[in-house]
């Protein structure tokens, strides 16, 4: 493990540095802002409210996006291991309990073949749900917004590597200013690849749908248009 401090300023440098590049990525718990630390080929986004895919097909109207209205689990279960090249985790952790958390990240493991990039604040602040209260984006998903668990440096074993920040967290979602700033962490979990020589294109065709990725994205992104945007 490494764990390194730095400025709130530097934490884009650093953290694209850390990143590999990656061919096909699951960005899980997305909301409507996808992970934009590297750009895929194959960007399959992962969010189980419909109000935010509405908003996330809009904002990416443009690019090799398919879209899973389903929940982490629920997406995890359908793909074989090490089926993935890297799994992106911004802001989710923190969003369900430390028990479920654990769980998730091992089914990460299990899928990813190159890297876990986890990004969540360092510690717990709170971060409740109110009845009929908008979410930060105007929104009806406040529910999925509420923070249930803290994660500190010590519940991340010696395979990942952590950078971190110590004020970068000012306010909660709703702009109530804190006393104090939380910190934040990023947490990158490495993996050797010692898979069989199959493409990670060839797996998810296999066992998603019987066709060609580019009609796969076509199809796909056709039909929610057709539903979202009619």
């Amino acid at each position: 493990m490494s764990v390194i401090f730095i400025e709130k300023d530097n934490l884009n440098k650093y953290i694209k540095k850390k990143v590999k590049p990656a061919n096909v990525i699951l960005d899980i718990g997305c909301g409507i802002n996808p992970q934009k630390i590297i750009k895929p080929k194959i960007h399959i986004c992962v969010e189980p409210y419909s109000e935010y895919v509405k908003k996330l097909m809009e904002k990416t109207q443009f690019g090799n996006f398919v879209y899973l209205t389903m929940s982490a689990e629920e997406a995890l279960m359908r793909f074989p291991d090490k089926s993935i090249d890297s799994i992106f985790m911004i802001d989710l952790i923190e969003h369900i309990d430390k028990e479920s958390g654990v769980i998730l990240l091992s089914q990460c493991e299990r899928v990813a073949k190159k890297q876990i990039i986890v990004f969540t604040p360092l510690g717990f602040f709170p971060q409740e749900y109110i009845k009929d209260r908008k979410d930060l984006w105007g929104m009806d998903g406040g529910f999925f917004q509420e923070h249930k668990s803290g994660w500190e440096l010590q519940d991340f074993d010696d395979s990942w590597d952590l950078l971190c920040v110590k004020e970068f967290h000012f306010d909660d979602g709703y702009g109530n200013r804190f006393e104090k700033p939380y910190g934040a962490i990023f947490a990158v979990k490495s993996f050797k690849d010692n898979s069989p020589k199959r493409t990670v294109t060839n797996l998810i065709i296999k066992n998603i749908v019987p066709s060609a990725i580019e009609k796969i994205i076509v199809k796909i992104r056709n039909k929610m248009k057709k539903i979202f945007f009619s």
